[in-house]
């Protein structure tokens, strides 16, 4: 190595010694000639690159962004895919044993809600029906009602009533069906449990009842989930074939629910369609109405034309036994067609009108001219028995039996004008026998110094048979007679079945139809019994006197009877009292002769 090219080797200083000391190195020798100084390097254009380097950042980080988002995206159809999966892996797993118990417990809730709602339907139907029989039943008691189907339409309605009482019964039976408790069949004993996947029979009842309470306990103790399932899956069939069976039953129900509205609709109409041709077309309305003509009665034959009564079967009048006592004066009656009523019940003579006014049970009221044909209607309604003619207002008073009321009815307008509630238990001074059996007939006599200016009389059928005499004020709107408007009992012995009573001011007598014993009893005003009248006829229900002294009965089965000239017979019958029938008049003439 060249010593010129040689460095000093660098001295180490020893641990604990000073270091050396080093030369300072010499100054430097000045440089020969002129120095040259270096120019700037010249400034190269580079502001474009450095412009454009931003914007080629900023498109990277967009990309890069646009990298990161399909990324994202992939993960995301992958994370769904993955869950589609695991769903549809979910739903096409069997179920575990608890998903069962609580789908089948479930399933068992429902059935039994089923067999609720189909109980309430059964019930529900039941009131349906219920509603409609009452209303046929109401039709089909209501006399007054049916009395107005024609004769040749009854055999049809009958055989409705047949119909629709077999339908009722049949869907009545299964409404039955439906509501009715099923029973479980008996079952043998258990005294073990079973370990196989099957039906214990914990649950229901009768099952239960099998097993004796330690064994059921036990078993209660050691079931599986399994079982608990087979024991609701079979509970859940069973329900199943209950349901069946009630709504098929329910359904049966339903249609025969449609059948009997259908019935009932179809018979309201058919009635309400009777009622209204009877109301229009029955009675004519007009006061010029006459009596038809004898020649225009009469066939070409010469004939005489038989009315609408005796078109029909005729009824048989009975003689009225004159053999047992009575006087027989009063000969055969005259018969005429009860025109605008078909159960004549009672009629009385209007002085000043010059016409009878007739009622009927079915709650017509008619006017009849002095020839016995109808001029005129006035609208009423109910049970009529009979009426009375109260002479100081010129109104009438109907008797209603059923309602046991009065009706106070102006003849000119055909206006209700009051109503009196008639105290049974007061006015017989006991409770009636039989509440069917109530006052029957109704007749007014003026007398001044009593309230309405006159005294009412009523008779009661029977249990007691009895003339009862009131006076209170038929000018009121309402008002009940009772204890207060008594005046007298008269008990009327041997005889039942009072339906009529009427006054005659000329003879001053009243008189009282004995319909039983076809009698005509005549009393005082006082009530003392006089007389016993042989009354002929069918079934006599109401009776008057007419201003020639003609006696008028309104029979409910003969229509109209007229006994010409019975005032001026009992008169004289009054005066000189015929002989008592002997032992050979009674078995003279037979009972039942026709006329």
């Amino acid at each position: 190595m060249n010593s010129s090219d040689s460095s000093p080797d660098p001295v180490v200083p020893i641990a604990g010694e000073a270091p050396p000391l080093v030369p300072p190195l010499p100054p430097p020798e000045p440089l020969a000639g002129p120095v040259e100084v270096p120019s700037p390097p010249e400034k190269q254009v580079e502001a474009p690159a450095l412009k454009e380097s931003p914007k080629k950042e900023k498109e990277k980080e967009k990309d890069k962004e646009k990298e990161r988002e399909k990324d994202k995206d992939k993960g995301r159809e992958k994370d769904k895919s993955k869950k589609k999966r695991k769903k549809e892996k979910e739903e096409t797993r069997k179920a575990d044993p608890w998903q069962r118990y609580k789908a089948l417990l479930d399933t068992l809730k429902e059935s039994q809600d089923l067999v609720d709602l189909a109980d309430h339907k059964a019930r529900f139907a039941l009131m349906i029906m219920g509603a409609l029989n009452a209303a046929i039943l109401f039709a089909g008691t209501r006399s007054e009602l049916l009395t107005r189907i024609p004769a040749h339409l009854k055999p049809w309605f009958y055989l409705y009533f047949g119909i629709y009482a077999f339908v009722a019964i049949y869907f009545l039976l299964q409404a039955i069906e439906s509501l009715r408790p099923r029973r479980h069949p008996p079952l043998p004993r258990k005294s073990t449990i079973s370990e196989k996947d099957e039906s214990l029979g914990l649950r229901f009842f009768a099952e239960a009842l099998r097993y004796d309470a330690p064994t059921y306990h036990d078993a209660w103790q050691s079931v599986r989930v399994s079982q608990l399932n087979a024991e609701m899956t079979s509970q859940i069939y069973t329900i199943a074939r209950i349901n069946n069976a009630k709504y098929a039953a329910v359904t049966r129900l339903y249609l025969g629910l449609k059948a009997i509205t259908v019935l009932t609709a179809v018979l309201l109409i058919v009635m309400g369609s009777i009622a209204w041709i009877d109301l229009h077309y029955a009675a004519p309305s007009g006061p010029d109405v006459a009596a038809e003509p004898a020649e225009a009665q009469k066939t070409k034959g010469g004939k005489q034309k038989k009315s609408g009564a005796e078109a029909e079967e005729q009824v048989r009048i009975k003689t009225g036994k004159p053999g047992k006592g009575g006087w027989a004066i009063l000969g055969e009656p005259e018969r005429m067609e009860a025109t605008g009523v078909r159960e004549p019940s009672g009629i009385v003579f209007d002085p000043l009108r010059k016409s009878f006014f007739l009622v009927g049970d079915e709650g017509s009221l008619v006017e009849l001219s002095p020839a016995g044909k109808a001029i005129g209607q006035v609208p009423a309604s109910g049970n009529l028995e009979d009426l009375a003619f109260h002479a100081p207002t010129g109104r009438l008073v109907l008797l209603s039996e059923k309602k046991s009321e009065l009706i106070v009815v102006d003849p000119a307008t055909g206006k209700r004008t009051g109503k009196f509630k008639l105290e049974d238990e007061a006015l017989l001074g006991e409770a009636p026998a039989d509440k069917n059996q109530g006052f029957e007939g109704i007749a007014f006599r003026s007398e001044s110094g009593h309230p309405g200016g006159g005294v009412f009389y009523l008779v009661h059928q029977r249990g007691p048979a009895v003339l009862i005499s009131v006076a209170f004020d038929p000018t009121a709107a309402t008002g009940t007679v009772g204890a207060s408007a008594l005046i007298k009992r008269t008990i009327v012995p041997n005889r039942e079945d009072l339906t009529a009573v009427t006054y005659d001011a000329l003879l001053d007598r009243l008189f009282v139809i004995a319909d039983s014993k076809d009698r005509l009893v005549m009393l005082s005003p006082s009530g003392d019994e006089q007389a016993e009248i042989v009354l002929p006829g069918a079934q006599q229900e109401g009776l008057t006197f007419d201003s020639e002294g003609n006696l008028w009965i309104a029979d409910d089965r003969a229509g109209l009877l007229v006994f010409r000239g019975a005032r001026a017979r009992i008169q004289a019958a009054i005066k000189n009292p015929p002989p008592e029938p002997t032992p050979d008049d009674a078995a003279g003439k037979p009972e039942g002769n026709e006329k």
